[in-house]
């Protein structure tokens, strides 16, 4: 009976892409707060404060999480087989597991100053996946690249992506507008490069999942995110502009430093990668 429960709500959402449901969904949220929690204990075990710096040194593999998720899309699309490595839950276990080894091995090369070796290989590392979407992309362009599903081939949304990227940068330079002009932000202290990366990550995200439901007729992975975009697209677009703005106001009440900052990573996983993930996938049509 549990066997059987395990494998209709979590095994098989990874390997059919039938997404998210209301088990799996609870499952993973509580394993995001569990893994807060342990990250926050092996940094400390570890020695690194948990600062700014620590911040941006998570930002390459954010964005290498994204692309490899988006590749993801593209392989299941093309019949090269399903990676649960690189769905949820087993891509936050990934890029985790890899941004720990680096950072371990930062502390050894570096001391203090770990946080540049975080950032150069982390760099070098989503570049390389950078350069493996993009002869993808290059696939899809020469029409090389055939959905096994409608036998057919991909056919690469330029427009829709350049816009996801222009919605998502003016929806954030609103935003942070807000933070820098708006007494109650003002005082709060929100405007902050920190804060500009989460915002356009939250952006990107929202704008990706918008424009492709609204242009192509993507649906939503989480449950909630459908049926906002089923009803009314935009309203999606709302929502985060609010949750942006608000999640960074309680954040800022945060009177200790490591789950302050940790909050906000928190928040920038949850952001970035998804927008990325979404925006390579409706460029390659997947």
């Amino acid at each position: 009976m549990v066997s059987e429960f395990i494998e209709k709500y979590f095994i098989n959402p990874i390997y059919t892409g039938e997404g998210y449901n209301i088990y799996n969904t609870l499952a993973y949220a509580a394993l995001l707060l569990l893994g807060v929690y342990m990250v926050k204990r092996l940094l400390e075990y570890l020695e690194v404060k948990i600062d700014a710096r620590l911040f941006i040194a998570t930002m390459p593999f954010l964005v290498l999480a994204g692309e490899l998720r988006g590749l993801e899309s593209y392989y299941r699309a093309t019949g090269q087989g399903v990676h649960a490595y690189l769905v949820t839950p087993g891509l936050y276990i990934l890029i985790a597991t890899l941004a720990t080894v680096t950072l371990f091995f930062g502390k050894k090369l570096a001391g203090d100053r770990y946080d540049r070796v975080m950032i150069y290989l982390g760099t070098i590392i989503a570049a390389g996946g950078f350069f493996i979407v993009f002869s993808k992309v290059m696939d899809v362009r020469s029409q090389n690249a055939v959905n096994v599903y409608t036998g057919t081939p991909l056919v690469l949304n330029t427009d829709v992506f350049l816009g996801i990227w222009i919605l998502a940068a003016v929806l954030s330079a609103g935003v942070l507008w807000c933070t820098r002009n708006i007494n109650a932000f003002k005082v709060k202290g929100m405007y902050s490069r920190e804060n500009a990366l989460i915002v356009f990550g939250l952006m990107l995200m929202a704008s990706s999942a918008t424009l492709g439901s609204v242009s192509l007729g993507y649906r939503g992975e989480q449950m909630f995110t459908e049926l906002l975009l089923s009803s009314s697209p935009y309203s999606y677009l709302l929502l985060n502009v609010l949750i942006a703005l608000g999640a960074l106001y309680l954040i800022e009440d945060s009177k200790e430093e490591s789950w302050y900052w940790l909050f906000k990573i928190t928040i920038f996983v949850l952001g970035l990668p998804h927008g990325i993930h979404n925006s390579i996938g409706i460029l390659m049509g997947v």
